[in-house]
């Protein structure tokens, strides 16, 4: 099943959508898009920015390891958070 992109619609203020066709059955699929939330928008905005100043503050040795070890997992973490 290979969907084929043949129509995309998008209008402001409305529920946008793209409509597939599927190049086996020939059969048409109409996809609605996902609009992102606000909300959500806003919670992480000030989520990174709290984390962002309170980053300045810390005081951290690069000798140590462990130190290099955490910041290397929070890297790859938002890299993972970011994707999704």
């Amino acid at each position: 099943m290979k969907l084929v992109p043949i129509y995309t619609e998008i209008v402001k203020d409305r529920q946008n959508h793209t409509i597939f066709l599927d190049e086996n059955t020939r059969f048409t699929y109409k996809a609605y898009h996902k609009e992102p939330s606000q909300r959500f928008y806003w919670i992480g905005f000030f989520s990174f920015l709290f984390f962002m100043r309170e980053m300045q503050q810390l005081n951290l040795s690069f000798s140590n390891t462990v130190n290099i070890g955490l910041i290397i997992a929070v890297i790859v973490l938002g890299l993972i958070c970011g994707k999704y």
